[in-house]
C-alpha cells in the first residue's frame, strides 16, 4: 500500500492504475479482514477514497465551469 506508480508518458492510462486512485474494493477487503491489518491501513484506505471522491468532484466542477464559459462565448 502507498506504492507510487508512474503514469506519465503512457499511451493510454487506466484510471484504476493511478497511485492516487485506489480500487473501490480495497476498502471492503481491508474492513472484512480488519483483524489482519493495523488501524493505520484502514484509515489510510478511507483517506485515499475520500481524496478520490474530492478529485472527481473537483474535475466535475472544472468541467461545469468550462461548459458555462463556452456557452457564454457562443451566445455573444
Amino acid at each position: 500500500m502507498g506504492e507510487i506508480k508512474s503514469t506519465l508518458n503512457t499511451e493510454s492510462v487506466d484510471i484504476n492504475e493511478m497511485w492516487w486512485f485506489p480500487k473501490w474494493n480495497s476498502l471492503a477487503d481491508i474492513l472484512e479482514n480488519k483483524t489482519y491489518y493495523e488501524e493505520e491501513f484502514v484509515t489510510e484506505a478511507i483517506v485515499r477514497i475520500i481524496k478520490k471522491i474530492m478529485i472527481l468532484l473537483y474535475i466535475k466542477k472544472i468541467m461545469n465551469f468550462n461548459f458555462i464559459i463556452m456557452m457564454i462565448k457562443l451566445n455573444n
